[in-house]
């Protein structure tokens, strides 16, 4: 398993290239073009508890193709409480392996400008769409809020909502379980595990 684990997951993007230093946004294209199926796309709106970070960068880390892009105050995945965690999780060299895998924005507002081509999926408590029957797009950005969730006005910048069904009792997920959850999901949808399967 390991041995096709490596060899499919050779050209994903690792957030070199010629033109563009590390780090630096990149346009859409560029972040999706060295997948085998495009990535699943997030966007942490002020996300700056460590712990959180930690299991969404699990999730990126495990897939190889989720990009994470980070919106106001939203700490990165290279913030010491996070690599801390994520080596104590067995995750070798955690930096190298999330090396270019998020990008900063200053604010939502930011993100829409940089990413025309792209819907901003917001993900609510109520009143969404169920993300299980929904038509993703390559391009679709799932945003979605830290603690307090996405606010009124963030939620008014979004193409589209998205809720998670859950039963009475759970009044919210965590942001690192809808993360894992959609992940998943969607790239089950694109078909990334058949083509691991076929190597």
């Amino acid at each position: 398993m390991k041995i096709l684990r490596e060899k499919f997951f050779m050209k994903t993007y690792d957030g070199n290239s010629e033109n563009q230093p590390l780090g630096e946004t990149l346009p859409l294209n560029d972040l999706t073009s060295g997948f085998e199926v495009s990535p699943v796309i997030f966007a942490l709106v002020h996300l700056n508890k460590p712990f959180d970070v930690a299991m969404i960068a699990q999730t990126v880390a495990s897939t190889c193709h989720v990009r994470v892009d980070l919106v106001g105050q939203s700490i990165d995945f290279d913030h010491p409480k996070v690599v801390t965690k994520l080596k104590s999780w067995v995750i070798s060299d955690p930096v190298k392996l999330l090396s270019g895998k998020s990008s900063q924005y200053e604010s939502i507002d930011d993100l829409k400008q940089k990413n025309r081509e792209s819907r901003l999926i917001g993900a609510v408590v109520t009143g969404g769409s169920n993300p299980f029957q929904y038509e993703w797009e390559d391009n679709d950005i799932i945003v979605i809020g830290g603690a307090n969730g996405l606010s009124r006005q963030d939620v008014e910048q979004m193409d589209d909502t998205i809720t998670i069904p859950t039963v009475p009792e759970v009044e919210f997920l965590t942001v690192s379980t809808v993360v894992s959850s959609l992940t998943y999901h969607i790239l089950t949808q694109r078909g990334l595990w058949n083509k691991l399967a076929r190597g």
